[in-house]
């Protein structure tokens, strides 16, 4: 989460050296976040029952879309005071059902086809080994063809290519306290992020993540991969202990965060605030996303305890 806002807080400052490189190098940041939702579904049995499958998708759904819409409806109360042009129904629609107008909404759209590929990795797995591995080749040749096309509408595809994230973290869980074993794959994967490195300049394509990811292509998902393990073993390290409840506050809250600091930089935008310095802007989106997340919760808890 804290590499997504920097991500969108270092995009405004282009001409700034350190700011693009850090655009850029914490790309890592949605294959992160996707490792993290499978690691969660895929630690435990999934049990295939009626009752357990509604259970999910009720459960999952609400915990989807309940935070997408309410940051949507104050999203779009703000277009009406501060950008009229897209206070119209087609862009409503749009952002409703998350296949155009916003640009972040993609990450509500590939959360919802996640939702089922879930399951259906977890099924296949149990019943049909044949089909699993088939649906991985699938995912890791999807990857393969998008560096060489890219197409204009990715979203009802893009589920394909990020299943690649999927199928590693099942393959993490299993092989989790291999220390040696994920120590080679991740140095697997670097070796094929450098192979699609020097691919990538041999086809004239940029080199940023941010062309390489919509949909994603093996250049982003090698190089998010290897990244994963490189946190994970960072993670043993006593490096991240004094800050491990902020890291804690912000892993509880992360999905809200992500469409609170958002609007936080759509309402600075719409205000013509700019800092000349990206440190002077990210600590006020932190401090800001923080402090209004902290009275979420708190009205939030009012709230179940009054009820």
């Amino acid at each position: 989460m804290l590499a997504m806002i920097t991500i969108h807080v270092t995009v405004l400052y282009w001409n700034d050296k350190t700011a693009h490189f850090l655009w850029d190098s914490l790309q890592w940041a949605v294959p992160v976040f996707l490792f993290c939702s499978a690691y969660l579904f895929f630690s435990r049995p999934f049990d295939f029952t009626f009752s357990s499958i509604k259970k999910y998708f009720v459960k999952r759904m609400a915990r989807l879309f309940i935070p997408y819409y309410v940051f949507l409806g104050v999203y779009t109360i703000f277009t009406y005071f501060f950008d009229k042009q897209k206070f119209n129904l087609s862009y409503f629609v749009g952002n409703f059902f998350a296949y155009k107008s916003l640009d972040l909404n993609w990450l509500v759209l590939i959360f919802f086809e996640l939702i089922f590929i879930f399951p259906l990795i977890a099924l296949f797995k149990r019943k049909s080994k044949f089909v699993y591995y088939l649906f991985c080749l699938a995912s890791l040749a999807s990857s393969i063809y998008f560096i060489f096309v890219r197409p204009q509408q990715y979203r009802f595809i893009m589920w394909l290519p990020w299943s690649l994230i999927i199928f590693f973290t099942v393959y993490f869980i299993e092989n989790q306290k291999k220390i040696k074993k994920l120590f080679f794959t991740g140095l697997l994967f670097m070796i094929i992020f450098a192979a699609c490195y020097l691919l990538e300049i041999k086809l004239g394509h940029p080199l940023n993540h941010f062309s390489n990811k919509y949909p994603p292509n093996l250049y982003h998902l090698s190089y998010g991969i290897f990244s994963i393990i490189i946190l994970y073993f960072l993670s043993f390290s006593n490096l991240l202990k004094p800050v491990q409840s902020i890291l804690n506050f912000f892993s509880i809250n992360s999905y809200e965060i992500f469409f609170i600091h958002n609007l936080v930089i759509f309402l600075f935008n719409w205000l013509h605030i700019k800092y000349g310095n990206w440190l002077v802007f990210f600590t006020i989106v932190i401090g800001l996303s923080v402090v209004l997340q902290i009275m979420l919760n708190k009205i939030r808890r009012y709230y179940f305890v009054k009820k």
